[in-house]
């Protein structure tokens, strides 16, 4: 695993993420925006996966939907390179 920042068009989500109910992604983005390091991204970053030409979500859908909902276009995230 190595920490990357990675464009969010190049993120999908895991479509077998049993979690279904992401709370108040509006509330969860706002608290992001605290982030004095990277305005808008959470300070644990997401974890994905290469997957083709795209990167999967493996750990961290509702920080993912929080930061979209902050309009981050780039984010550090830990990526696996191996598929």
């Amino acid at each position: 695993m190595e920490l990357m920042r990675i464009k969010t068009s190049e993120v999908v989500p895991d479509a077998n993420n049993p979690r279904r109910d992401f709370g108040d992604v509006k509330a969860f983005a706002a608290t992001l925006m605290d982030n004095p390091w990277a305005k808008g991204e959470p300070f644990n970053p997401i974890v994905v996966v290469r997957d083709g030409a795209a990167y999967r979500v493996a750990d961290g859908a509702r920080r993912l939907a929080a930061m979209l909902h902050n309009g981050v276009e780039e984010r550090r995230q830990e990526a696996s390179r191996r598929r």
